[in-house]
Order: structure tokens, then C-alpha cells, then sequence
């Protein structure tokens, strides 16, 4: 027996025991491994999945190997593809419909992130949802980790009841403020309403309205000089209305003593989800807002 055969036989007993101590059937194991599904994903599912999550696994499995629904990883001559799955792919909030239009680059906003992955589900030749993940370096609770943040998980509206969510579960311009010839405050603003819009539309009435905005991004502030970068969003808010677009969003939770000094103007607060998945380190504090992955 070779040493990499003595790898393969000590990994899948390290999972049998794994699965026998969540006390799940080793039939099922069983099945995911005659559809192939990989060994590092049953080796992490035992710490938070459910048989039934299990049974989904297989079941994609299954369907990925008949070979009429694939997946593959994106690239630029997707864009036109990729565009027009958003566009086809409202999200469903409160009463309405939100629809994000993207173009004329489509994968504009994914250019920001760091080490961002785009893959595609297609069946046949039509893109019919799609998921990104991008890789980040972090310190949480004093331990630094790498965090995998997925994000643009979109189904096309009629590729929907599928079981296609399961499987999916620009340029910027630099801005500093320098008194007595230092640095004391900086933010970076991206337009991202040049390639990334969303249009609403309330299901009963049939009302439509669209929304094109800018981004802070990378803000921060000398000690003492909050005040240096309410002065910086202010004018940041003056370019947005020069580019036509509707709102400045900034990650104002995370900055209270600069939002107090932003009092005069409206704010209008919006609430998005960040799920965390890891057992390792529990979040106390809540985490920086990066517009550039919402």
C-alpha cells in the first residue's frame, strides 16, 4: 500500500468516526460516497449539517453527473450571460420586487473584492443561478482566520422550485483631508451605480422605482478628527450628486461620532444579514461593514 493510499484509508475512517458520532446512519455515508460527493465537504459537514443537508448533497451530486446541468467558474465573456441573470432575478423585499442591473461591466463590483471566485450553474447552454466567493484575512477575537464570504447568489425567476438556492446558497476614486500637513481623515468612493443598479417593484401596485448609488469605502479618521470626516462625506455626497446618482450608502453604524456630526443630513438606515459560520471564534463585537461585498 502506497503512503498516499495510507492518506486516502486514515481520511475515511476519520469521517466514519465523525459520522458515527453524530450518531448518523452509515448508509447514508455511503450513498454520498458512490455519487462522489467530495471528501473534504463530508469532512466539514458533521460539524453543523443535518441528514437531511446530507441527502441535498447527494441528490446535487446525482444531477451534476447526468451532465445536463453543470457548474463552472465565470469568466469576462460570461458578462453578457451573467447581466442578464440578474436582470431576470429579483429579490423578493418586504412587498416588492428588487431587481440589480448590471452593466456595462458586469462584474464591475467582484473587481474590488479580494481573490473573488464567480461560479455559474447552467443548465444546458442558459446561466440559470450563480454564487461568488471571495477569501479575506482576518483577526476575530485575537486570532487571525481566513474568512470565506459568499455573496451574489441569484436564481433565475424561471428556474425557481428547483432546488437551484441550495446549491447557491468598477473603478474607485481615493479621497484624503490633510491639516497642517498630515493625513487626519480618508475614504475611498466607488460609483457603483455606473454598473450595479437596483429597480423595485411592488407586487400589488405594480410601482417601479430604481435606485443608483455611490459607496464609501476604506474611511477612517486621526484620533480626535471625526469631524474631518464628516467634512470628507459631505463633499463625497456632493460628487455623488454630480454623477446623478440617488444616495451616498456608508457604513454609519460603525462610525457614531461622525454620524452625530452628519445630523443635518437625511439618514435613511438599512438592515442586511451577515451569516457566520464557524465554531471557532465567536463574534462579540459586530463586524466591518465592506460595502463592497453587499
Amino acid at each position: 500500500m502506497t503512503h498516499d493510499s495510507d492518506t486516502r484509508v486514515s481520511r475515511w475512517r476519520a469521517i466514519e468516526q465523525a459520522w458515527s458520532e453524530r450518531g448518523w446512519p452509515p448508509e447514508l455515508l455511503a450513498e454520498a460516497r458512490e455519487a462522489h460527493v467530495p471528501a473534504s465537504l463530508l469532512e466539514r459537514l458533521p460539524a453543523w449539517a443535518t441528514p437531511e443537508r446530507i441527502e441535498d448533497e447527494v441528490r446535487w451530486a446525482r444531477v451534476l453527473a447526468e451532465g445536463r446541468v453543470h457548474v463552472r467558474q465565470l469568466t469576462v465573456a460570461d458578462g453578457d450571460a451573467f447581466a442578464e441573470l440578474w436582470a431576470n432575478s429579483p429579490e423578493e423585499i418586504g412587498e416588492w420586487d428588487v431587481t440589480a442591473e448590471r452593466g456595462p461591466n458586469a462584474f464591475a463590483q467582484f473587481e474590488l473584492q479580494e481573490r473573488p471566485v464567480l461560479h455559474g450553474l447552467f443548465d444546458g447552454h442558459v446561466m440559470v443561478a450563480c454564487v461568488s466567493f471571495s477569501l479575506r484575512p482576518t483577526i476575530v477575537g485575537g486570532q487571525r482566520l481566513w474568512v470565506r464570504y459568499g455573496q451574489a447568489m441569484r436564481v433565475h425567476r424561471e428556474h425557481r422550485r428547483h432546488g437551484y438556492a441550495h446549491w447557491v446558497r468598477s473603478l474607485r476614486d481615493f479621497y484624503v483631508l490633510e491639516r497642517g500637513g498630515e493625513i487626519v481623515a480618508c475614504a475611498g468612493l466607488w460609483d457603483r451605480g455606473r454598473d450595479v443598479r437596483e429597480r423595485w417593484r411592488h407586487r400589488e401596485t405594480g410601482a417601479e422605482r430604481a435606485a443608483s448609488v455611490t459607496a464609501l469605502l476604506d474611511s477612517g479618521y486621526a484620533e480626535g478628527h471625526e469631524d474631518a470626516l464628516a467634512g470628507l462625506i459631505e463633499h463625497l455626497v456632493g460628487v455623488t450628486h454630480m454623477l446623478g446618482r440617488d444616495f451616498l450608502v456608508a457604513p454609519m453604524e460603525s462610525l457614531d461620532g461622525v454620524a452625530a456630526l452628519l445630523a443635518g443630513r437625511e439618514q435613511v438606515p438599512e438592515t442586511r444579514y451577515l451569516q457566520w459560520r464557524t465554531d471557532r471564534v465567536a463574534l462579540k463585537t459586530p463586524p466591518y461593514l465592506d460595502l463592497v461585498y453587499w
